[in-house]
């Protein structure tokens, strides 16, 4: 537990942005229809993993650094139960929870650290992200491509992918069957992030 805790203290250190933001804080609520799946493949077939409701009530904050036209986070963290995913077949679903080690991590935790910025007005948009991945006890730094589109109800939408290998994150494919099934080290990360603005 204490190394856990040592680890999300470090998230947020690496790939910082020391530049300054000169607007006022803004936050973002996320909404329970956001949606994250994961895609893979095996020696047989494919497999594909998601969490189809998200239920933590998580807040982004953010400033508008003009300078940079970047959105800057701060504190700011999508917190994702690995016990939530279903892979529609259960022995995949009890390897792949298992491989992610969420006896020992229980979530996946996305920290927001920039975006591109962007005009809700536009549709279509396509922004650059930059996140912390802290999985299976593992940080990783990346970035990743948004569509940002506005609904008709007024939450902003995101949508982005991207692909990853298990060692990111020091994990090993899972396998069944003596090693029959054996799962390839490169998976896609999709999501799908509605967030409400809040003042």
């Amino acid at each position: 537990m204490i190394i856990i805790f040592f680890l999300q203290l470090l998230v947020g250190l690496h790939c910082s942005n020391n530049n300054n933001a000169k607007s006022i804080l803004k936050r973002w609520a996320v909404d329970s229809n956001s949606s994250l799946n994961i895609e893979g493949r095996s020696n047989l077939n494919t497999f594909y993993c998601e969490v189809t409701k998200y239920l933590e009530p998580d807040t982004l904050a953010y400033v508008n650094n003009e300078t940079t036209r970047q959105f800057v986070f701060t504190n700011s963290c999508l917190s994702v139960d690995i016990n939530d995913f279903d892979c529609h077949q259960r022995m995949i679903t009890s390897d792949f929870r298992k491989t992610l080690k969420a006896d020992q991590n229980r979530f996946l935790k996305i920290h927001f650290i920039s975006l591109d910025a962007f005009d809700v007005r536009n549709h279509n948009q396509v922004v650059k992200g930059k996140v912390e991945i802290l999985l299976a006890g593992q940080i990783k730094c990346t970035t990743i491509d948004f569509q940002i589109n506005t609904t008709p109800t007024g939450l902003i939408q995101m949508n982005g992918s991207k692909n990853m290998l298990f060692s990111e994150f020091n994990v090993a494919p899972p396998s069944k069957l003596a090693g029959f099934i054996k799962i390839k080290e490169e998976i896609k990360v999709n999501f799908q992030l509605l967030f409400k603005p809040v003042a």
